[in-house]
């Protein structure tokens, strides 16, 4: 951000987040408020060390304008059809083998594609498909579908 880049955080102003966002707010609707909302962040971690007494970005809401909400559902492949594309998915000749499959598990599941994409080997636990790894759920904390499952886990490690 040339604007604010190069000056101090106790130095930025409610004027310099709106040099930034002003331009971008109407043309740029995604992005703009992920800027907005970043800015807020780092100002808010500058109050909370003792850097700044106020954060710029609370009040640039009152100037901005309210954003076109847009929303345009993607169109859905008709489910006649969805054999034909997952036959030309596979009969590609560009992509890897892991990247095809991944995208006929993703139709054939509807599963989510972040699910998809950072999905692993399954470990002896997971095979079951009530765990997940604990860098995969949030907070860190596993959770499982059933306790019983839990008890067969301490059981079956403790007759190992």
């Amino acid at each position: 951000m040339p604007t604010i880049g190069g000056k101090r955080v106790d130095a930025i102003t409610t004027a310099d987040v709106l040099a930034i966002l002003k331009p971008i707010w109407n043309v740029k609707t995604d992005a703009a408020p992920r800027i907005k909302r970043r800015i807020a962040a780092v100002m808010a971690w500058a109050v909370a060390h003792g850097h700044r007494t106020d954060n710029p970005v609370a009040s640039v809401d009152a100037v901005l304008p309210k954003q076109a909400r847009n929303h345009e559902h993607r169109k859905a492949l008709p489910y006649a059809e969805v054999p034909q594309a997952i036959a030309t998915v596979r009969n590609a000749h560009r992509g890897s083998t892991s990247a095809k499959l991944a995208l006929e598990f993703l139709i054939l599941t509807a599963a989510r594609s972040g699910e998809v994409r950072g999905a692993t080997s399954p470990s002896p636990r997971s095979a079951a498909g009530n765990a997940k790894p604990r860098s995969r759920l949030p907070a860190r904390v596993e959770r499982m579908a059933t306790a019983a499952l839990d008890d067969g886990v301490a059981m079956a490690t403790a007759t190992a």
